[in-house]
């Protein structure tokens, strides 16, 4: 799996391997992850953004095979230079995610916006995390460290925001 640049399902197992399941997640670029976290995790919310329109309706097939997990995804373009919709969407619900996972385009905008939408005690994960241009979001976060390629944070660093 790690070849296929999927190390983020070890990561994921190791997480929860003795801690209670999401209720909620949150992805940026659903895919591959939205079947492992249906898969993992039966009954579980999952809401994700997607830009790319052949793909958002690859990821819908997903949501069909798993009637018993609540999915939302939602394709909000990506003009040049008019991303915010895709950034900021889930700020907007008032919802808040025990998991997030980045695996998306701006990906450090999108760590910000998870910095605020997370719950207490969630984690964020962001997929591909050696690329250094990632590494400023990190900062965001108290806690942070890379397994598996797989940037693990937790406990944002937002002085304004109330838990």
């Amino acid at each position: 799996n790690y070849a296929f640049g999927l190390s983020y399902m070890a990561v994921v197992r190791d997480l929860y391997r003795d801690a209670p399941a999401p209720d909620r997640i949150l992805e940026w670029g659903p895919g591959r992850s939205t079947l492992f976290f249906a898969e993992s995790f039966p009954g579980v919310t999952i809401d994700g953004v997607e830009h790319h329109e052949q793909w958002f309706e690859r990821c819908q097939l997903v949501a069909e095979a798993f009637p018993g997990v609540a999915m939302h995804l939602r394709r909000l373009a990506i003009a040049p230079g008019r991303a915010e919709g895709y950034v900021t969407w889930p700020l907007y619900g008032g919802d808040r995610y025990d998991l997030i996972f980045i695996d998306g385009r701006l990906r450090c905008d999108c760590a910000a916006v998870a910095a605020l939408v997370l719950a207490p005690g969630g984690t964020v994960l962001i997929h591909d995390a050696h690329r250094a241009n990632y590494r400023p979001a990190y900062r965001l976060f108290r806690s942070r460290r890379i397994v598996c390629d797989t940037a693990i944070l937790r406990d944002p660093e937002i002085p304004w925001r109330q838990s």
